[in-house]
């Protein structure tokens, strides 16, 4: 049964606009790059293709979410076969594989016009929004911080690499990753693919606590020790801080390591293991002492990225696709087309 891995690639965050898509891709023998005016014929593109592999390749097919639409996607990696086809608009600066990138021009115009808007500004507002919402979740970050005994910290994190590592062999090869999104800040609001990206892991380790509590720097002691093991690993990184980790994918261990915190809350199951950072390393009176400014500091972020998220809700203001039954044809001959080219086994 072909295996779905939905995730993002680009994001609105709060240091701007980020794209991972590179280091997804440079071990791949082809990388096919579309191009068309109207985003709605390689949206329908992508979507056929997609229905169409489903049906016709018995391998993990990765499918790159759109930031744009929650109903669009912006390209399909099937890496057993080695091949990516990707939206162009996610080409960007990839010099080292000018040998392995085509760009492929789809010939159909839509009948069709959208609404002009200007992107360019209301991007830019939201990304105003964002960063201050990170600039006053640092500041929460601080008051807890203050209050955390790193002594504890760094025990809970040996007891982790211990139970996860200690038995496990240096592999043969060189250490990979990829970073990526598993949800960003879209015109649709928040968005993500936890829950189909971590079924059918069999460990699965939520951490939880408060802002500062170190469990992205727990994260990243997870990655180093991969490093070290030549254990590859999938980095999801957060959509507010790309600096920042929010989840680990360890598929040659079966783990899977979630910051389980808002607004990434996934329900929990009998088999998942909870680690509290803010119970096991931080004073809990904090939040009794310094309960006035955290309330107004929540208030405050909530606040900017409700905003932030408003200005990216302007952006769906278009006109409604009207697409003819010969353009439909056309979009479906050159999706088979497409398959047949460069995804079939």
């Amino acid at each position: 049964m072909t295996r779905i891995i939905p995730y993002f690639v680009e994001g609105h965050t709060g240091k701007g606009y980020i794209n991972l898509i590179e280091n997804n891709i440079t071990s791949l023998e082809k990388v096919v790059f579309l191009q068309n005016k109207n985003p709605f014929v390689l949206a329908y593109i992508f979507q056929m293709l997609r229905d169409e592999i489903l049906f016709n390749i018995n391998s993990p097919v990765e499918i790159i979410q759109s930031i744009e639409r929650s109903d669009y996607i912006d390209g399909i990696i099937v890496r057993n076969l080695g091949v990516a086809i990707l939206n162009e608009k996610l080409n960007h600066s990839l010099n080292t594989m000018k040998e392995k990138v085509q760009l492929l021009e789809v010939p159909i115009s839509l009948s069709n016009r959208l609404v002009t808007l200007d992107h360019k500004r209301q991007i830019q507002r939201a990304y105003e929004h964002f960063q201050k919402g990170l600039t006053i979740h640092e500041e929460l970050e601080r008051v807890y911080i203050n209050e955390m005994d790193f002594t504890k910290a760094d025990k809970v994190i040996d007891k982790l690499l211990h139970s996860l590592f200690n038995e496990v062999e240096k592999m043969e090869g060189p250490f990979s990753k990829v970073e990526r999104l598993f949800g960003t800040n879209t015109p649709d609001g928040i968005v993500n693919k936890i829950p189909q990206l971590i079924e059918g892991f069999t460990k699965k380790i939520f951490i939880t606590g408060r802002a500062g509590t170190g469990k992205s720097y727990l994260m990243n002691q997870v990655v180093k020790r991969c490093q070290e093991l030549s254990l590859n690993v999938e980095i999801y990184r957060c959509s507010l801080d790309p600096d920042s980790i929010d989840m680990l994918l360890i598929r040659d261990l079966n783990v899977c390591i979630h910051d389980n915190t808002s607004p990434h809350i996934v329900s929990l199951d009998e088999d998942v293991e909870i680690i509290d950072m803010f119970k096991e390393t931080v004073n809990e009176k904090v939040e009794t002492i310094e309960r006035d400014k955290i309330n107004q500091l929540q208030r405050a972020y909530k606040k900017e990225m409700k905003l932030g998220i408003q200005s990216l809700a302007k952006l769906k203001q278009t006109n409604s696709v009207i697409v003819t039954k010969r353009e439909q044809e056309q979009l479906d001959r050159f999706a088979k087309e497409l398959k047949n080219k460069f995804l079939s086994p």
